[in-house]
C-alpha cells in the first residue's frame, strides 16, 4: 500500500510539473511573465528542476529556482545568531554553576 501511495505522489507531481511547464511555455509565447511557482508542492517543484535547461523558458526557470531557495532558506541571519548566543549561554550558565558548586 505504501508503494501506491508514494507512486501516485511521484504521478501527481510529474502531472503539476507538465502543467506548469506548459503555462510557462503559453506565457513565453504571449511575452507574459512566468505562471507563479508558490502554488506547486515540493516534489513538482524538484522535479521542474531536473528538467533539461531547454525544456523551460529561462524566466520561468529563474522563478523556479527562487522559488526554491525561499522554500530551502527558513533560516535567516537572525537566527544563526540568536542559537549562537542561545549556546554562549549555556556555556556560560555551565561554568557559573560549577564556579558555585565547586567553590565553597
Amino acid at each position: 500500500m505504501g508503494k501506491t501511495a508514494s507512486q501516485s505522489v511521484i504521478v501527481r507531481a510529474s502531472m503539476k510539473a507538465l502543467e506548469y511547464r506548459e503555462e510557462a511555455w503559453r506565457a513565453h509565447d504571449r511575452e507574459a511573465g512566468p505562471p507563479d511557482p508558490g502554488s506547486l508542492p515540493d516534489p513538482a517543484l524538484l522535479a521542474i528542476m531536473r528538467y533539461p535547461a531547454e525544456d523551460l523558458p529561462p524566466e520561468a526557470r529563474r522563478a523556479v529556482r527562487s522559488e526554491r531557495r525561499r522554500r530551502v532558506r527558513p533560516h535567516g541571519a537572525a537566527d544563526a545568531i540568536l542559537g549562537l548566543a542561545v549556546l554562549a549561554l549555556l556555556g556560560l550558565s555551565g561554568i557559573v554553576i560549577g564556579w558555585f558548586l565547586l567553590v565553597p
